[in-house]
């Protein structure tokens, strides 16, 4: 990732988190701990805060909120701010709620509906065979 002049290398786990950011030599520059809705728990350095963060989506500095799309989540809470734009269609009886209250196994990188890295992958294999 390249910011103003600096490049920098990322880590992310299996939601697209990034845990750690290093320079192009490998020296580590920031961890960063999430709890499993997306609150920050430890930052090795808050100073170097990128706009990426949870779940790769883009992370408010001034109010902690993450932008997924079409929707702004609050990790504190665990909850979307507004409703899902596609109502009860989304997916979750919740319309506030964020992947289904399992966010170790689902993602909602848009707002609109949670979605599993298998179905994605489910999804991209049936594309492929067609």
């Amino acid at each position: 990732m390249q910011k103003d002049d600096d490049v920098y290398l990322l880590a992310t786990d299996q939601l697209g988190s990034i845990f750690t950011v290093a320079d192009m030599a490998g020296n580590s520059l920031q961890e960063v701990l999430y709890g499993s809705f997306g609150r920050k728990i430890q930052n090795s350095n808050p100073d170097h805060d990128l706009y990426l963060g949870f779940a790769a989506g883009l992370h408010d500095k001034d109010t902690g909120l993450i932008h997924f799309g079409y929707r702004e989540y609050d990790p504190a809470i665990g909850r979307f701010i507004t409703p899902d734009p596609m109502g009860y269609d989304g997916g979750d009886v919740d319309i506030y709620g964020y992947c289904l209250d399992d966010p170790i196994n689902f993602h909602d990188r848009i707002g609109l509906a949670s979605e599993s890295e298998e179905s994605r992958e489910s999804v991209a294999s049936k594309k492929r065979n067609s």
